[in-house]
């Protein structure tokens, strides 16, 4: 069963896991139960602050990379 999930772009600039507990609560009490964030910095990304944050507030965190067009599938020529 899909569940409703938003782009943490749209509530902060910069995922941070500390400040999940301050912005998620209200968002998560319209049903929101996914949250994306893209690995900006991968070297620098607080997976256990992370994953913490997720535990804490009942939702499931969704990661996403940008791949350069020779990785990526969708601009590759058939």
């Amino acid at each position: 069963m899909s569940q409703p999930g938003l782009h943490s772009a749209t509530f902060t600039p910069l995922w941070d896991p500390d400040e999940a507990d301050r912005l998620l609560p209200s968002i998560t009490t319209q049903g929101v139960r996914v949250i994306e964030t893209p690995l900006l910095d991968p070297e620098g990304f607080d997976f256990i602050g992370t994953r913490h944050a997720a535990e804490r507030l009942g939702i499931e965190i969704v990661c996403l990379l940008g791949l350069p067009d020779e990785l990526d599938v969708l601009t590759q020529a058939d």
